[in-house]
């Protein structure tokens, strides 16, 4: 091992041998003293006086010598690195011939590696922006996101509310900085025509703990959220350069929001995008009320923890806060809330569904870089082959074994060189494709780019994969029996038998890793059918909808904003080919999600039972009508049920067969705050996710409680939604012309984009089960094509002595697919080991589904056989008598 280890270092090193050249100056040095010596008492001195005037002459003799030593010593390392160079330079221009000799090799090498180098390089720059560095702040890994669990009502993850954000911000021993964040959207006016811009209202020290500074002005301060000064804003990199032109003249200018206008104090550097689609900061306004609604679930808590503050330490701070909560009546939540504090990376939180899926992505991406490497670690071997007389000879000339390593290590470093670069190319082409595949899906992937971090991996990347096919076929080719090649006597030798295996054993690889990526396109291509083929409980298509909201400072009462959207209702109902119009607080499969604990009179909830909870939605007209959920019992909401009416509710199927069982609920009273009478019961549908349990839902008359000012509207239409949208526009226009109409899309679109995770894991793993597919199957033919062409005269003399081609083809067609079969075996092995890692994105299938297994074995089992006949059929024409005379 040590002499493999030393010769392994001399492929990189070219030492030179340096004699003694101080003993040799100094014996030079000493010869002539001696002659000087003599000279001197010839000429009547005595020997000490004569060699006193000598050595005053010749001066130090081992000085001289030991500086003679240094500059040899630097003549020979500038001798030694200036032929190191050019060793590899001549090795660099050889193989570049050698390469241009070759380019069909050269060509699938090179285009080999450049789909697995760009792939790697497409889904790192995704981990990357996503995982690694979704924000381009300091000690990014010190934000932690402070999150409450109430296991009680089965919630988790939840938002806290300002003041126990504030709370949380006096724990200095834990925090530097806490703030808060809550997203926010304003109708911008007196700026030509009005629009919607997006938002984030913050409070306490939200910008220190991001450790952020403004590009231009300054940003407000914590107290400014309480004390009558909270009209400022803070504009983003992007909203800055579109709506102020990038004037820096803009600091001091005023904004109008909803109707108030703000102080413009400050811009944030285009480097900071805590929320991508933001626009304008604002402080969030905490008033006595505000301060009263302890353990709503509202805002954000961000937090960056103090140096040397572990995760452990933080989970024990947060509950020593919990404990402190809990203890305090004027602070602790409901009993039955049972409200705990956990402290997830803002990283994680920012992630959200998208962290398993990327984890899923880049095993998978890794085993296609695996799968090509081995590839063309096959060309290698077998181009190998055919270059053994020519590396015979240049053994033979004394060339030596390692010289000939390095020389491939070269040729296999200047492939992947190339297809590093090419695979980089391709790489920002994928870029592009996803973000454009992601826009409205996932939207955090639309900003990835070509950064430092992608150019290095993709530069590592690149030498590990001339590593990994490089090296195994250097040292098979360095072993080649010289006396063999030379006298034309290799077939059946040693050597080509060692080769074969090496060639078997990494053609079986790529079946093996082949089939766990097939296997696992095929669980979420089976996944994405279920989903598909899931109800949502209402008729998505030929539903339009979009959003309007009411400015506070313009529409403070409810009956105001009553009778603004009655009016709209109406305008829309009249306009041609309008089948149904509604409108509701929280719209499905958009974003924002309005949940609460009920009661039902007569019906208390048993001992250790889990709090109830639902989903609370407000409605105004014929909402349920328009987006096509059925009324299975009892009535809907009517004209009559207005703020002076008592209240009533209408349940879903899921709440009525949850609590009600074979009970009618119709007339029952259930309480969300004001106790409502049951009259209705609808349809369950899906709210949010296709794949996930029915959530019990109770609705409410928006004339009862018009709470909110914002609305989504729903238009049931077979007419052109362009046509549509626009006679809203103008029917919103007539009513109030500041009023933007925003977030148009239509229902089957917000539907299809809840799957927009499952779709591109699904897609990108689905395309490199392809290419994983060819390229095994690439293997497998060029395997037994090359290992048939090495058995021609075995085959001549089989058929010569009677051998049926059928009997050939049997031979070589079983080898193939004993190879295969082995690959399938391991492969399934280890998809079954890694199966787990698909569970969280897969629904209505199991991440071990016999069907999947079979029919994946299968297709690769048949492709495999068929990349194996051709060359059965080829071998079993071989002419016997054209064999043998070539022998």
């Amino acid at each position: 091992m040590t002499d493999r280890w030393a010769g392994l270092r001399r492929v990189f090193r070219l030492p030179l041998r340096r004699r003694d050249v101080k003993g040799d100056v100094s014996a030079e040095l000493q010869f002539h003293l001696e002659e000087r010596i003599e000279e001197l008492m010839a000429e009547g001195l005595s020997r000490p006086e004569a060699e006193r005037e000598a050595r005053e002459r010749f001066g130090d003799l081992p000085g001289v010598g030991a500086e003679v030593e240094r500059i040899d010593r630097r003549m020979v390392r500038r001798r030694g690195l200036g032929e190191s160079l050019d060793a590899v330079g001549r090795d660099v221009r050889f193989g570049l011939r050698a390469l241009r000799k070759s380019p069909g090799f050269t060509a699938v090498a090179v285009l080999t590696l450049a789909l697995g180098i760009g792939a790697n390089t497409a889904i790192f720059s995704a981990v990357n922006g996503v995982l690694l560095r979704p924000l381009e702040v300091p000690g990014l890994d010190r934000l932690f996101v402070i999150q409450q669990n109430a296991p009680g009502l089965k919630l988790f993850g939840g938002q806290v509310s300002a003041p126990e954000i504030e709370d949380i911000a006096r724990h200095t021993e834990l925090f530097e900085a806490v703030g808060g964040a809550s997203g926010a959207s304003f109708n911008l006016t007196g700026s030509g025509e009005p629009s919607r811009v997006s938002g984030v209202q913050t409070m306490g020290r939200f910008f220190d703990a991001f450790g952020v500074r403004p590009a231009l002005g300054r940003f407000y301060r914590p107290d400014d959220s309480e004390n009558g000064n909270d009209r400022l804003a803070v504009l983003t990199d992007g909203f800055w350069r579109a709506w102020a032109g990038a004037d820096p003249g803009v600091i001091g200018r005023s904004i109008e929001l909803n109707g108030q206008t703000y102080q413009i104090i400050g811009v944030l550097p285009a480097s900071f995008q805590y929320r991508r689609s933001s626009q304008v900061y604002v402080p969030l306004r905490i008033t006595p009320s505000v301060r009263e609604r302890r353990g709503t679930w509202s805002t954000t808590a961000i937090a960056r923890l103090r140096p040397g503050v572990s995760q452990e330490q933080l989970a024990a701070g947060l509950g020593r806060i919990t404990r402190e909560w809990q203890a305090d009546p004027q602070k602790a939540s409901p009993p039955e809330m049972g409200i705990y504090l956990s402290g997830p990376s803002l990283v994680a939180v920012l992630a959200g569904e998208l962290q398993p899926l990327l984890k899923l992505l880049m095993v998978a991406v890794a085993l296609v870089l695996l799968i090509a490497c081995a590839n063309v670690a096959n060309l290698q071997l077998v181009r190998a082959a055919s270059r053994e007389k020519e590396l015979a000879v240049r053994a033979a000339m004394g060339s030596g074994t390692w010289p000939i390593i390095r020389q491939l290590l070269v040729e296999s470093t200047l492939v992947a060189g190339v297809g590093g670069g090419l695979g980089l190319a391709l790489g920002a082409l994928a870029i592009k494709a996803l973000a454009r595949m992601t826009t409205t899906t996932l939207p955090v992937l639309h900003d990835l780019r070509l950064d430092a971090p992608v150019l290095g991996f993709t530069a590592a990347v690149t030498l590990l994969s001339a590593g990994l096919f490089g090296i195994a076929p250097a040292f098979r080719a360095a072993r080649t029996d010289l006396h063999g090649v030379l006298r034309d006597a290799t077939r059946g030798s040693s050597a080509g038998s060692g080769r074969n295996r090496v060639l078997r054993l990494s053609v079986a690889s790529q079946v093996a890793l082949s089939l766990m990526l097939l296997l696992g396109a095929g669980l979420l291509i089976r996944s994405l059918a279920r989903l598909l083929g899931t109800d949502p409980g209402f008729k998505a298509s030929h539903v339009i909808t979009f959003q309007v909201t009411l400015p506070a400072a313009v529409f403070q009462q409810g009956p105001q904003k009553t009778l603004f959207f009655d009016r709209l209702s109406a305008r829309l109902a009249a306009m041609p080919g309008i089948e149904a119009v509604g409108a509701i607080s929280d719209l499905p499969f958009a974003p924002g999600r309005n949940s609460s604990p009920f009661t039902i009179a007569g019906k208390p909830g048993g001992r250790g039972e889990p709090e109830r909870h639902a989903d609370m939605r407000f409605v105004e007209a014929d909402y349920f009508k328009a987006i096509g959920i059925p009324v299975t019992r009892g009535r809907s909401f009517t004209p009559q049920d207005r703020k002076d009416s008592p209240w009533v509710a209408v349940i879903d199927e899921s709440l009525a067969r949850q609590y009600f069982g074979s009970e009618n609920p119709i007339g029952k009273t259930i309480s969300q705050g004001p106790d409502a009478t049951i009259v209705g019961v609808v349809g369950a549908i899906k709210h949010g996710d296709l794949g996930e349990p029915d959530k019990p839902t109770v609705y409410y008359a928006y004339a009862q409680a018009p709470w909110y000012s914002g609305l989504y509207l729903t238009l049931r239409t077979s007419q052109d939604p362009g046509v549509v949208v626009a006679q809203a526009r103008a029917a919103v226009a007539e009513l109030d012309r500041s009023l933007p109409l925003y977030d148009v899309r239509l229902m089957q679109e917000r539907v299809d984009d809840s799957l927009g995770a499952r779709r591109l894991a699904m897609l990108v793993l689905l395309g490199f089960s392809i290419l994983a597919l060819l390229l095994a199957l690439l293997g497998v033919y060029g395997v037994l094509s090359y290992s048939t062409s090495r058995r021609i005269h075995e085959l001549g003399i089989r058929l010569a002595l009677g051998a049926a081609p059928s009997d050939v083809v049997r031979m070589v067609l079983g080898g193939g697919l004993l190879l295969t079969g082995a690959g399938l075996l391991v492969g399934l092995a280890g998809f079954l080991a890694l199966a787990r890692l698909l569970s969280s994105i897969l629904y209505g299938v199991g991440p071990r589904d016999p069907l999947t297994i079979a029919v994946g074995v299968s297709v690769l089992a048949a492709g495999a056989a068929v990349a194996a006949w051709v060359p059965a059929r080829r071998a079993a024409r071989v002419d016997p008598v054209e064999a043998l005379r070539e022998e």
